[in-house]
């Protein structure tokens, strides 16, 4: 499962109906993929900056374990 596909793509349907979803940032990874016109290879960080980037501009909040650990708790 890569953040550009599969975490974008379920973060996108949870906005859909209507969750409120937080993704850890430091627990999602992307790989090397060529770009659309087969001319050169875009490389897996920048795959990984811009997936999650998208993310947290349109479907859930993006964070690192840590800070997600950290949050209260409701009860």
């Amino acid at each position: 499962m890569t953040t550009s596909s599969c975490i974008t793509a379920t973060a996108h349907d949870a906005w859909v109906l209507g969750y409120k979803c937080i993704v850890a940032a430091d627990l999602t990874a992307s790989r090397d993929i060529m770009s659309w016109d087969e001319s050169r290879v875009i490389p897996a960080a920048k795959m990984q900056e811009t997936a999650l980037s998208n993310i947290a501009d349109k479907y859930a909040r993006v964070m690192n374990f840590a800070e997600i650990t950290a949050l209260p708790l409701e009860k």
